[in-house]
């Protein structure tokens, strides 16, 4: 179930927006990350100077690792300072922080002993070639293998957990919201008063949880945030040409951050044979602008796609009881009228959602959240409840007694290796789910293959029981606007 902060607390999101609370989703992955470079400028009193508790941090570690490299090899004293670092490189996991990829899987994704001996053994090369810069734990995600936006984002919440406990119980007082009557326990500690529902999903019931201020998250994170003019500061051709032979076939070219940072392998490989890119790079990250998100235009439909689909919901409504009012039509019946009911609100404009300016589809994901939270509020107060499986990328709806399980899946033509993708669909709809009724969206939108190319090209076509799907939705949402 799509809910948002605004949502389980019954609150107006403008009310948060003004008292800064990022009004995230509580169930479906964020894709917005916290960005260290944004906190000298946030406006959260609690925050303040919270830039150089982050800097303090990974200053210590990182001369504990100075310490570390002073030591003969094969002592005691080096043996426990390596212990040390690593175990300062460790993050629990931190649950509910109000961001999606934490809190839909009732917990942050954390940082345990191999990834953080891997970290220190990555950083302790870097700082043996003359790097002494903590800035350069705030970069793992662009040279440390399963290091992402999301971990850098669970480091810095570590290190300002106090800061946030304190942001979240004021936020709690100022706007009313219910808190929790135990404590909630995060990395060992345990937090009271936090803001808590009953009602919220994935959580233990009467469990707080931590609230985060907007100002301090972006949209994109370092390896990411590169444009093609952003070039690497070379000294002599023999460098240039050694970088563009790990990164592209023209060796007269001037190598860009954006291409180097596309592989963190290369990445790490190149800075430890030429520490002085890792300078240069972080010279450039340190003068970069950071840029918290525009939640107002939302210009990566972080939220539209929600608001779109709540919109057409209510626009037109759909009844799903018998002739008295008082009675559901059956499970199947319900299914089948909203899935057709979907493919007219594509014709009647909803077509719109799947492209971004310029006429771009969207990934097929969105298209995907449009149709769980046009369900989501169609089947309100029936027997059938929706759950959105975000690894797989399907919609499952169950019946609450019968058990009674039917599978969604919803595919655009525009979706890089479709055919691919949609052959591995047939061949799992066919071969394991045999218990469930399937229902497969097969969405043509513009950039892409047509419907009839795709089905063509099918090589399982031939082997296909459609015993085992409820129905098939062919849907042209090819621009018309």
């Amino acid at each position: 179930m799509p809910q948002r902060i605004s949502d389980i607390f019954q609150i107006s999101p403008t009310l948060l927006r003004e008292y800064n609370v990022y009004n995230g989703f509580v169930d479906i992955d964020s894709e917005l990350y916290v960005d260290p470079r944004l906190l000298p400028h946030t406006s959260v009193k609690e925050l303040q100077g919270t830039d150089q508790t982050v800097l303090n941090y990974f200053d210590n570690v990182l001369k504990n690792i100075l310490k570390f490299l002073e030591y003969q090899d094969d002592c005691e004293e080096k043996t426990l300072k390596k212990a040390e670092i690593i175990e300062n490189l460790k993050f629990p996991e931190i649950p509910l922080t109000g961001l999606g990829y934490s809190i839909n899987h009732n917990s942050g994704k954390g940082i345990g002993p191999i990834l953080a001996t891997n970290l220190s053994t990555t950083v302790i090369d870097i700082v043996k070639k003359g790097i002494k810069d903590p800035i350069i734990f705030e970069l793992a995600g662009v040279f440390e293998q399963k290091y992402g936006a999301d971990r850098i984002s669970d480091m810095i919440f570590w290190i300002l957990l106090s800061d946030l406990v304190q942001f979240s119980r004021r936020i709690a007082k100022d706007l009313n919201l219910p808190t929790s009557k135990k404590s909630t326990l995060i990395g060992g500690e345990n937090y009271d008063s936090l803001p808590c529902c009953s009602n919220l999903i994935h959580a233990n019931p009467g469990q707080g949880f931590l609230l985060v201020p907007e100002d301090i998250l972006t949209s994109l994170p370092v390896a990411r945030s590169w444009e093609d003019r952003e070039r690497v500061t070379y000294h002599n051709y023999e460098l240039r040409n050694y970088i563009n032979k790990k990164i592209t076939k023209y060796t007269y070219l001037s190598p860009s951050y954006k291409q180097l940072t596309k592989n963190k392998t290369v990445f790490r490989d190149v800075v430890l044979k030429h520490p002085e890119i890792m300078r240069d790079f972080i010279s450039k990250y340190k003068a970069k602008e950071a840029k918290s998100y525009d939640f107002k235009n939302d210009p990566n439909d972080v939220f539209k796609w929600h608001d779109t689909a709540r919109n057409y919901a209510e626009r037109f409504p759909l009844k799903l009881t018998d002739s008295s009012g008082k009675n559901f039509i059956n499970n199947k019946e319900i299914v089948e009228k909203i899935c057709e009911h979907f493919r007219e609100l594509v014709n009647l404009g909803l077509e719109r959602a799947f492209y971004r300016p310029g006429r771009e589809p969207k990934e097929e994901e969105k298209g995907q959240l449009i149709l769980l939270e046009l369900l989501e509020q169609y089947l309100n107060n029936s027997p059938l409840r929706v759950k959105y499986a975000p690894k797989e990328k399907v919609i499952n709806l169950y019946h609450t007694t019968t058990h009674l399980s039917y599978r969604i899946i919803l595919k655009f033509t525009s979706t890089s290796g479709i055919n691919n993708s949609y052959n591995a669909v047939i061949e799992k709809i066919y071969s394991k789910y045999q218990d469930l009724y399937n229902i497969l969206f097969l969405i043509e939108v513009d950039s892409g293959k047509t419907i009839q190319e795709i089905v063509n090209q099918s090589n399982i076509q031939t082997i296909i029981n459609e015993n085992k799907f409820l129905k098939r939705y062919y849907i042209y949402a090819t621009t018309k606007f």
